[in-house]
């Protein structure tokens, strides 16, 4: 039997086969990116509805104890006495949208506003002092968009 004298072989990977690996894992991604983002718009929208009912709540019970609607979020929020929300949404901003409360003695309205729009989310919301939430895709929604 015949060796041959210095010849070894040396174990590992080609670089073709490492590419085809990068390959592989470049088009998994590309599928379910997206998918994941899409998620993601979803959760946030969900969570600015969630806010505005509660901005809406916190609104009444702030009528209740007061002459008029609360005229901001920080009406909302006295680190020192009533709390009707918490701190996060006190300061207008929670899971990728912006919120504004405005109101008077008549009545409120409360808007939620994607942060970064079409990233954080695509549709902006309202809710009025009647408690119907509206939105819309093209921009700010008003009493005229569609209820959800």
């Amino acid at each position: 039997m015949i060796r041959a004298l210095g010849v070894r072989r040396i174990k590992g990977f080609t670089l073709v086969e490492i590419m085809v690996v990068i390959a592989v894992i470049i088009v998994i991604a590309s599928i379910g990116v997206p998918g994941i983002m899409r998620q993601r718009v979803n959760a946030n929208e969900a969570a600015a509805v969630a806010a505005l009912k509660t901005l809406s709540a916190a609104s009444v019970t702030y009528r209740a104890t007061h002459s008029s609607y609360p005229a901001s979020l920080v009406d909302l929020y006295d680190p020192e006495g009533a709390q009707y929300i918490d701190s996060t949404l006190a300061s207008g901003t929670r899971q990728g949208y912006n919120f504004t409360l405005s109101g008077d003695e008549d009545g409120f309205n409360a808007t939620a506003i994607p942060a970064k729009p079409n990233i954080t989310g695509t549709r902006y919301f309202m809710i009025d002092f009647y408690g119907v939430i509206r939105s819309s895709a093209s921009g700010p929604a008003d009493e005229n968009s569609p209820a959800i």
